[in-house]
């Protein structure tokens, strides 16, 4: 997968998606019309500033983009979100589209690189929804794996408001 390390959408912003688990540095990413993944970085170490009652902001720095098209020409994702998980620096992201849910595992290469890999999908079953969800939801499940992962089990849900499905 190649990035572009380029500032600011070009299209309308879909989603915006902040990683539940997070350090010192935490990450983020945004979708928007023009089919492109924008992975942010942000701090969650607050701006330094010399009075008592100013804002404190988190710092946003953009490690690169993705364009989806890279990845599948044909599917039209509609929305994002990340998984509750992580197993050995992977996170994970998932994509709803007309077809299914794409998860797709992302790590930090480097300080402004990402790794991004589809690694399943989950199909829909064509149950008279039209189109792709219009959210997509994941929830932690309990585990009782021993292994490097946070809360290694999730479930996904994608909701459909004009057909009310879920």
């Amino acid at each position: 997968t190649k990035s572009v390390k380029q500032d600011g959408h070009k299209g309308g912003i879909v989603q915006v998606s902040v990683h539940p688990y997070g350090c010192e540095i935490g990450l983020a990413v945004s979708m928007d019309t023009n089919k492109m993944l924008f992975f942010w970085s942000l701090s969650t170490f607050s701006t330094l500033i010399l009075t008592l009652h100013a804002p404190t902001y988190p710092l946003w720095k953009l490690l690169c983009k993705l364009d989806l098209q890279s990845i599948s020409s044909d599917v039209q994702y509609s929305c994002l979100c990340w998984a509750p998980s992580v197993s050995h620096d992977n996170r994970f992201l998932v994509l709803g589209g007309e077809h299914g849910a794409d998860c797709f595992a992302v790590r930090i290469k480097e300080e402004e690189a990402i790794l991004c890999q589809k690694i399943f999908t989950i199909p829909f079953l064509r149950l008279g929804n039209a189109g792709p969800p219009d959210s997509i939801h994941t929830i932690p499940l309990a585990s009782n794996c021993s292994g490097s992962f946070v809360n290694n089990s999730f479930s996904v849900v994608c909701i459909w408001r004009k057909s009310f499905q879920a």
